[in-house]
């Protein structure tokens, strides 16, 4: 934890000018579970102790760049010694060896049903996947789907606003605007404690912006752990103020993003497969990383984002 603290404070002196502060920043949610030595053995297939591991940004659907809008977020992970590359899955045909995490973030469409097969395949042997899924207004992405639901996790076609002043938090450009949100972190959770952390030092802001909402899916196996990260806090009446508009998708999930509003929302969840090892971070975001859209707002969460990789690659370190 301290070495992760320390790593913040020299990275944000570097990417960020300042940080406003949240007064929320937790609430209580069940704890993810301390794995021990032995479970993280079980992963050996894709962990190199004598190399940098290795993280792929797939391409393909209209991602951004590690040499464009995602360098400044790229160039973070290659300071806490990770190797960064991307990958385009349809042109190479499969995952390398040695791949350790692999990122989908802001595809503009779904992945193909090789695709889809190929990331299974990969999780199934140990891997680990970071699913960055902000709002989009194109069709359904049903081979993502695929994946997530494997792990328990769903996506709502929405965008979720704030309608209370109090929760909103402002823009890049100092506006007080409905999409920037104040949000909590859960708490005694090994992945958000560091984040908890800073940002009760008010040094770090609790909020995100331009998410869709996510959720965890009913009747799981018992080989998944299933924890949400992030979620929506109330309005001083107690009440949850946000307020959720169908984006993308179709009928089906337009009807289910009208029923939303008003409601305790989720923009963040991990799962973790006992059986395989197979990892899932999961955000409705992706402007935490994106240099474009970065702000003082989501300092927070753009921490949570980099301190999940280690949850994502090592187990050990959360145990």
């Amino acid at each position: 934890m301290i070495k992760r603290i320390l790593y913040a404070a020299l990275t944000a002196a570097i990417f960020f000018t300042g940080c406003s502060s949240s007064e929320e920043s937790s609430a209580g949610t069940p704890d993810i579970k301390n794995f021990n030595s032995d479970e993280a053995a079980e992963l050996t297939d894709i962990r190199n102790i004598d190399r940098s591991p290795a993280v792929y940004f797939l391409q393909g659907h209209g991602e951004g760049t590690v040499s464009g809008s995602y360098k400044e977020f790229a160039d973070r992970l290659r300071a806490e010694n990770y190797s960064v590359d991307e990958l385009d899955l349809d042109e190479s045909g499969c995952i390398p060896d040695g791949a350790a995490i692999l990122y989908i973030a802001a595809p503009k469409s779904d992945i193909t049903e090789d695709e889809c097969r190929l990331i299974l395949d990969f999780l199934d042997k140990g891997g680990s996947a970071s699913f960055l899924l902000p709002p989009s207004d194109t069709g359904r992405m049903h081979n993502i789907e695929y994946i997530l639901g494997a792990y328990g996790l769903g996506i709502n076609y929405d965008i979720v606003t704030e309608t209370a002043n109090e929760n909103m938090l402002r823009n890049g450009a100092d506006e007080l605007v409905p999409e920037f949100m104040k949000v909590r972190y859960a708490a005694s959770n090994p992945l958000t404690s560091d984040v908890i952390f800073l940002c009760d030092t008010q040094e770090y802001s609790a909020g995100i912006s331009n998410t869709r909402s996510v959720y965890e899916l009913s009747g799981v196996p018992d080989d998944l752990e299933i924890h949400p990260l992030v979620g929506s806090v109330s309005g001083s009446g107690g009440k949850f103020t946000v307020q959720a508009e169908a984006m993308g998708g179709d009928a089906e999930t337009a009807e289910a993003a009208a029923k939303l509003s008003g409601t305790e929302l989720f923009y963040g969840y991990n799962s973790y497969n006992k059986e395989t090892g197979g990892k899932i971070f999961l955000m409705g975001t992706s402007d935490m990383i994106d240099g474009s859209m970065i702000s003082r707002a989501v300092t927070g969460t753009s921490m949570l984002t980099l301190f999940s990789n280690t949850w994502l690659y090592d187990i050990e370190s959360f145990s």
